[in-house]
């Protein structure tokens, strides 16, 4: 259990991510819709891994988001959009409605509830929508 300004924090959390936003995007929201597809490469130590897509629209953190391995070798994964979901601990949101207001984008080590990733490595590089 990590400490959070002095208070016992009890999510552990290791991962990397981007919040978008910018020129003519309101604010920080990016529409997803006409996109199709999330790629990446990963190279990494064999263990799972989860990305995920943040949406303002989901408001109890059960984003959208899809399971794979990171081999030992430079792999290219391809997401279709569509196959994203919630895990359902939160409120339904399909991911046509979801994908209007995309705030950021996530890495994390997949691991069981109220437990800690532990040692890990993993490397993200060209990550692309289309």
């Amino acid at each position: 259990m990590g400490v959070l300004a002095g208070l016992p924090f009890p999510f552990p959390f290791s991962g990397a991510g981007a919040r978008f936003g910018g020129k003519g995007q309101s604010k920080g929201n990016m529409d997803l819709s006409k996109y199709k597809e999330l790629s990446f490469w990963v190279r990494g130590d064999g263990k799972r891994y989860i990305v995920q897509l943040q949406s303002a629209a989901v408001k109890d953190f059960d984003f959208h988001q899809v399971a794979f391995t990171a081999t030992d070798r430079w792999s290219e994964v391809k997401i279709p959009l569509a196959s994203l979901a919630q895990t359902g601990f939160g409120a339904r949101l399909p991911w046509d409605k979801a994908s209007h207001g995309v705030v950021g984008l996530m890495f994390v080590p997949q691991i069981d509830a109220g437990k800690a990733a532990g040692d890990f490595a993993v490397e993200i590089d060209q990550v692309a929508l289309r």
